[in-house]
């Protein structure tokens, strides 16, 4: 039980990040309605994917077991070559989105500015304090992935029942937008629900040995992450409507879309506490994605560059999403949405033809045998 619960928590601490607080931006133009069936088709696809990618992970030997190793096994050199780079890209602008959102978050509690206090500086010291956690020690992320999600869960759970007690009125269900605002919100969501990058490190920190645990912990983790992301997007939709200095059209239409978020967030609750327990969950889950994500790289990387010290990996790993959320301020939805075209070929995909050659395979041997 304690290591379902574990690798459970880890899951959602992979999921829960950045796409739990820009679907609400995002959607701004589309309503409620819309944004609620992306969401259930999302789950349903991603959930059926990481199973694909259980499966493909648990065919591979322990220590070769990425998505590298994974692509190279079943769909062949080329491919695995394209794989590295978009894969690396996927991780590289979500870690770019975590760190440019723990900065505004951190930035938008600041009372009077100062030079130490740059976005540059800032995001420099998110990385080395969480990046040093990633680069020392696996086991220390998933235990304290534990306590992060718990914390998370709570936090939430007590913002979304008070939070609807600051209802404004009904959801907005009008659509102002286009095809192609739509599909680039339906990126969002399904990169908000992506967590096959740690399934490998899952298998490799917990044994092979129980392929219906895994099962259930996928399956059990999405689901959760559903009912959470469905409960926060009715309440959020309910709290701030979609016209207005602090609607949600303004909001979009900002050049710091979470900081204007939030700023939306203490208008309408008009409440310390409420405000302050909305930030400390903002805090609680993008750090806590971007330790699991950050896990997820480090592995695929130790893997891809066969490398033994910890430290160069760990340069690789950082150093190119802090570049990258050093281009914008307002980089943390633009990164998600970017990220969100590569999922879907890194996690929709690649899987699909990756499970159809395991499959075409698996049964070539029954067939010969």
């Amino acid at each position: 039980m304690l290591r379902f619960l574990s690798g459970t928590f880890l899951i959602i601490g992979a999921i829960i990040g950045g796409g739990i607080l820009a679907i609400p931006i995002v959607s701004a133009n589309y309503g409620f309605l819309p944004t609620l069936i992306f969401i259930l088709v999302s789950w349903l696809v991603m959930t059926k994917t990481g199973l694909y990618i259980l499966d493909l992970t648990l065919s591979c030997p322990e220590k070769y077991n990425s998505y590298y190793s994974i692509v190279g096994k079943y769909l062949g050199n080329k491919m695995q070559l394209i794989t590295v780079t978009l894969f690396l890209w996927l991780l590289y602008f979500s870690l770019s989105s975590y760190i440019s959102g723990c900065t505004s978050l951190i930035m938008s509690h600041l009372t009077w500015p100062h030079p130490l206090l740059s976005h540059f500086n800032i995001s420099l010291s998110c990385v080395i304090i969480l990046g040093t956690i990633v680069i020392i020690s696996a086991k220390t992320i998933v235990r304290l992935n534990v306590v992060l999600v718990s914390f998370k869960l709570c936090l939430l759970g007590i913002a979304i029942i008070f939070g609807t007690s600051y209802a404004t009125g009904s959801v907005s269900t009008k659509i102002v937008g286009g095809p192609t605002g739509a599909f680039a919100l339906l990126m969002v969501i399904v990169n908000s629900f992506g967590y096959q990058f740690i399934i490998p490190s899952l298998v490799s920190y917990y044994g092979r040995g129980n392929r219906n645990l895994f099962q259930w912990m996928l399956i059990t983790s999405t689901t959760l992450v559903l009912i959470v992301y469905i409960s926060w997007l009715y309440t959020i939709y309910t709290l701030i409507p979609s016209e207005g200095e602090h609607g949600l059209l303004s909001i979009y239409a900002s050049n710091n879309q979470l900081l204007a978020f939030n700023q939306s967030l203490k208008f309408y609750l008009n409440s310390t506490v409420m405000s302050e327990l909305l930030s400390t969950f903002q805090v609680v889950a993008l750090f806590g994605s971007f330790v699991c994500v950050s896990l997820g790289v480090f592995d695929f990387l130790v893997d891809v560059m066969k490398a033994k010290k910890r430290f160069w990996v760990g340069i690789a790993t950082f150093t190119p999403p802090l570049i990258l959320s050093l281009f914008s301020q307002n980089m943390y939805v633009y990164a998600l949405s970017v990220s969100g075209y590569i999922a879907v070929i890194l996690e929709i995909v690649i899987p699909y033809f990756a499970k159809r050659k395991y499959n075409y395979l698996s049964t070539k041997n029954l067939v010969e045998n």
